[in-house]
């Protein structure tokens, strides 16, 4: 694993597991249970379900971020328009800092 990723104890349905993420995300899932049930929901059933339906819909595998946690990084990111466009900063230095402001 990256040095940056932390593990987070997670539970659907009464199962509880372990999974990593980035700070940032950590932070955002800190913030919003709803997206935080959301997540657990999509890291179980794509870590834990067996799954042999080679039909299966792929659209009901996506995440879904709560309506709060989009608001968040939004207001963050264009809070810090004026970083974005100047020329001699890295974007990802910039996405960095920006998840270090959401702590």
């Amino acid at each position: 694993m990256e040095e940056n990723m932390i593990e987070i104890q997670l539970t659907y349905e009464g199962n509880e597991f372990t999974t990593f993420v980035n700070q940032c995300f950590y932070d955002v899932l800190r913030k919003d249970p709803t997206t935080l049930q959301n997540y657990a929901e999509l890291v179980y059933n794509k870590e834990h379900m067996n799954r042999n339906d080679v039909n299966e819909d792929k659209e009901n595998d996506k995440f879904y971020w709560s309506e709060a946690s989009v608001k968040l990084l939004l207001d963050k990111r264009l809070s810090m328009e004026k970083d974005f466009i100047q020329p001699k900063c890295s974007k990802k230095k910039i996405v960095e800092q920006n998840c270090n402001g959401l702590k």
